[in-house]
C-alpha cells in the first residue's frame, strides 16, 4: 500500500527533513541539550541525514520517532556515523528504532573506569581457537589466514580492574537461538534484518550483551537494554521526551 509520504518526492522530502534539522528551533538547536561534552552538534546532525540518506524508508516513519531516536543516540554520546559503526537508525512498522552497534557497546564498556579491557570475535572453521569458562577464564583465537570456513562460535571477553577476567563463548546453536527471538531476525531470509547481511557482527554483539560484570556501567545496560527492546519489536525506553518536534529542550548538564 502507498501511503501519502512515499508518493512526495525524495528529495522534497529531504530537504523539508534538512530544514527541520538545521532551521530556527530545529533538531540541531535541541541536540546539543543532550551531547556530552567534545561532541559536534552540526557533525552528528549531518551524520543523522547521511543516515536517512542511506536508508529512504526512514523518511516514511513517524518524524517524532526519528528525532526521538536520534537524540537518544547522542545523550549516549554514540555517533551516527556508519564508518564508525556506533549505532544506528532503523525502520521498523513505521516507527524509527535505535539500534546500537557492536562497537558502540564496546565504547560504551570501556568508558567506565572500572573496565581494563574488552574484547570479542567470531570463531570459524579453520581458526585456531581455544578457551576456559573455569576458575582461570581465558580466550585464544588466531583467525586462519585462509577464506573463512563455516561459522563456528562467538566469543567475548572483559577485564575488570581489581578483579577476574570474564569469558564468554557462545556457540552457533545458542547464537542462532538469540536471533530466533528477533523480530526480524528470525524470518532467516529477511534481508532488511541487520542479522541478513551481518551475521557475525550480530553474533559477537551478542556475546557483549552476555557479560555479566560491564552492567555495573549504567550506560552500558542502558543501551543493552534498549536493543533487547529493538530485536524483539517492543517500545524503546528512551530517555527523551515524548514530543520532540516542536518543543524547547531544557538545558541539561554535560556527561
Amino acid at each position: 500500500m502507498t501511503t501519502s509520504t512515499q508518493l512526495i518526492p525524495y528529495k522534497e522530502r529531504m530537504t523539508k527533513l534538512t530544514g527541520e534539522i538545521n532551521g530556527k528551533g530545529g533538531l540541531l538547536h535541541k541536540t546539543s541539550g543532550y551531547l556530552p561534552s567534545g561532541m559536534d552538534a552540526g557533525r552528528f546532525c549531518r551524520f543523522m541525514l547521511v543516515a536517512v540518506s542511506r536508508n529512504p524508508k526512514l523518511l516514511e516513519c513517524d518524524r517524532n520517532s526519528l528525532f526521538r531516536a536520534s537524540l537518544q543516540a547522542a545523550s549516549l554520546g554514540l555517533e551516527l556515523d556508519p564508518g564508525l559503526g556506533q549505532a544506528y537508525l532503523v525502520p521498523f512498522s513505521g516507527i524509527v528504532q535505535f539500534v546500537p552497534g557492536y562497537k558502540g557497546l564496546v565504547d560504551l564498556a570501556r568508558r567506565s573506569t572500572l573496565v581494563g579491557a574488552v574484547a570479542m570475535g567470531a570463531v570459524h572453521e579453520g581458526d585456531e581457537f581455544d578457551w576456559d569458562e573455569g576458575t582461570k577464564q581465558f580466550i585464544h583465537h588466531k583467525k586462519s589466514l585462509k577464506e573463512h570456513g563455516a561459522f563456528i562460535a562467538a566469543w567475548s571477553s572483559v577485564e575488570i580492574k581489581g578483579a577476574d577476567k570474564q569469558v564468554v563463548v557462545l556457540p552457533k546453536w545458542r547464537v542462532d537461538e538469540i536471533r530466533s527471538m528477533s523480530a526480524t531476525g528470525k524470518d532467516t531470509n529477511n534481508k532488511a534484518s541487520a542479522w541478513f547481511g551481518h551475521y557475525d557482527a550480530m553474533a559477537s554483539k551478542s556475546a557483549i550483551k552476555q557479560q555479566k560484570l560491564i552492567p555495573q556501567c549504567t550506560e552500558f545496560r542502558k543501551v543493552a537494554s534498549l536493543d533487547d527492546q529493538a530485536e524483539i519489536g517492543a517500545p524503546q525506553d528512551f530517555d527523551i521526551p515524548e514530543d520532540v518536534t516542536g518543543e524547547e529542550v531544557p538545558p541539561t548538564e554535560k556527561k
